[in-house]
């Protein structure tokens, strides 16, 4: 792809992420926009897997040098940013994230434990002018760990999410040793990699260390197998089986030479990243335009039952003080009560309205706080119609899991009456934007691509408006 053809898709993508997704999400409190930095950022490629899966043997094959040290057991816990520099440097997390031309300011808030543990190599090696690699720590895959509890200090799976949002091609190691998927592993697939199938590869790697095909094949039974019980998918995606040749390494069994031609596979689609690097923009902002539709309907969902509840304890609260307002006024005006009986009576009435309204506000507040617990039936309602008819309501629902608890933190601060309601008129132009505008830029990158190649004659392409 040419330059003009990434400074235009840059530009319809920041028109349509102003212009339509930025407001709603503003006065909504939405999280997660593409900054400018991403969407004119450099291709990425996250590198995950269990340790001694051979992740760095992997990234070292690809290089064509020793970036990163390997062995069997863990070598190295921290993230390693590996990107292009004309001359060798090294930089610390602190540097990386204080370093906004980089793009990995948004790393500190998950803390000093994680920063500690984030570096950045720059190396002039020529693979690293199309791609930049980001290597992982090894995971925990060990029965009995959990997925919700991380013993690094910080929010490991939070970590590798934020960076296969960025990422344009996600590679996930598994080997012969560790062929499951629980501990750190069942996390992050479940978790921290949900809504990105379509940027990653998971590769069984070490093959060459099998010395018999039924050897390979019960270990490569067993993945599948686990992979099958966490991945929210009907079908189980390509498994690519690989190896790095070790110089040290045993004899390799015979048939594992017929598996390099899947690694050249791998290492073909890790240069390929820059052609990604486009088309996942385009498949971000449709996500974004789908995951701040889902937010937004069912917040507004939220916030008008939370109105309609004050509205109503507070209509019936006004109509009686009015009634007993009505009732004193008419007993003055007939002299039917003395002026002891009418003071007290006066005074009743008065505590009756303090009383009441305290009441009326409790009731109002409790019934605020119970919101985040209807939130899973304001779903079902609001994509009724969608759950009914959509084939994937299974990808629907995973998504809504995701942005769940956003909604509670958003209904216990700043809380459901502090936001408007989101106007029908509002949700509509978003709506188009991950059904309509993301198919057009789709079609329009790709007519450019052929264009660029001579299969097709150019065209013109249609302008894609970012408003309407």
């Amino acid at each position: 792809m040419t330059r003009e053809v990434e400074r235009r898709l840059a530009e319809q993508i920041h028109a349509i992420q102003r212009e339509l997704l930025d407001p709603v999400a503003a006065r909504t409190l939405f999280t997660r926009p593409l900054r400018d930095r991403e969407i004119a950022g450099e291709p990425m490629v996250l590198v995950l897997g269990n340790h001694s899966s051979g992740k760095s043997s992997f990234i070292n094959f690809l290089l064509g040098a020793p970036v990163q040290k390997t062995g069997l057991a863990p070598t190295d816990d921290s993230f390693t940013i590996l990107r292009y520099s004309a001359r060798q440097e090294d930089r610390d997390g602190a540097a990386v994230v204080t370093d906004p031309e980089l793009g990995f300011d948004g790393l500190a808030h998950f803390g000093p434990a994680l920063v500690k543990r984030l570096r950045l190599k720059g190396r002039p090696l020529q693979a690293l002018e199309r791609v930049t690699l980001i290597d992982s720590p090894g995971m925990i895959d060990s029965p009995g760990s959990s997925p919700e509890r991380s013993d690094r200090g910080y929010d490991f799976t939070g970590a590798v999410r934020w960076f296969a949002q960025r990422a344009d091609l996600i590679l996930l190691f598994f080997d012969p040793d560790k062929p499951g998927t629980t501990g750190e592993t069942l996390g992050v697939l479940t978790r921290a990699l949900y809504d990105f199938e379509h940027k990653l590869l998971i590769l069984f790697n070490k093959v060459d260390q099998f010395r018999s095909l039924s050897d390979f094949a019960r270990a490569y039974g067993a993945l599948c197998w686990n992979l099958g019980k966490v991945l929210a998918t009907k079908d189980l995606p390509m498994i690519y089986t690989t190896f790095v040749p070790v110089p040290e390494a045993a004899e390799p069994w015979a048939f594992a030479e017929r598996f390099a031609a899947t690694r050249d596979e791998v290492v073909r689609e890790v240069l390929r990243t820059p052609q990604r690097h486009l088309d996942n923009l385009v498949t971000e902002l449709g996500v974004r335009a789908e995951a701040l539709h889902m937010y937004a309907a069912v917040l507004d969902a939220a916030v008008r039952r939370a109105r309609r509840f004050r509205l109503g304890v507070f209509g019936a609260w006004s109509a009686v003080s009015a009634l007993m307002s009505a009732g004193l006024w008419w007993a003055w005006q007939s002299a039917s009560l003395g002026p002891r009986g009418l003071a007290i009576a006066a005074l009743c009435a008065l505590a009756f309205a303090v009383g009441g309204f305290l009441l009326a506000r409790w009731l109002v507040r409790e019934r605020a706080a119970f919101l985040p617990y209807e939130l899973d039936e304001l779903f079902e309602q609001v994509h009724a119609a969608e759950l009914t008819t959509r084939e994937r309501a299974t990808d629907l629902r995973a998504r809504w899991q995701t942005i769940r608890p956003r909604i509670e933190q958003v209904l216990e601060q700043p809380g459901a009456f502090a936001l408007r309601p989101v106007r029908r008129r509002e949700l509509r132009p978003i709506e188009a934007v991950a059904r309509e505008r993301v198919r057009e830029l789709r079609a329009w990158l790709h007519g450019r691509a052929r264009d660029e190649q001579g299969t097709s004659p150019a065209a013109a392409p249609q302008p894609i408006a970012a408003t309407g």
